[in-house]
């Protein structure tokens, strides 16, 4: 399947159509709306990248996890989930 890109005015026509494209099934991936930046750091199960918007030009920080490390086994994917959800509680 290929790939476009498309480009908005604004934040907003951008996410009215990223809403329409949900409601029919289509999803965007992160590469597409995000340029990949240096790494921030990294852990066991994930590394932080910086991101910015393609469009806005706002930095975030973009966490990649890898999937594989996580199903080794119950107990990490539980004690990975719980320090997330710790850690976003904290910093909101």
């Amino acid at each position: 399947m290929g790939c476009i890109s498309i480009y908005f005015i604004s934040e907003e026509k951008h996410q009215s159509w990223i809403k329409a494209f949900a409601q029919i099934g289509i999803q965007f991936s992160i590469v597409n709306l995000y340029e990949q930046g240096n790494l921030i750091g990294k852990g066991h199960f994930a590394k932080v990248i910086l991101g910015t918007h393609r469009i806005t030009k706002k930095e975030f920080a973009i966490k990649s996890i890898s999937k594989e490390k996580l199903m080794m086994s119950e107990l990490a994917l539980v004690t990975f989930l719980y320090r997330n959800v710790l850690l976003m509680k904290l910093i909101s």
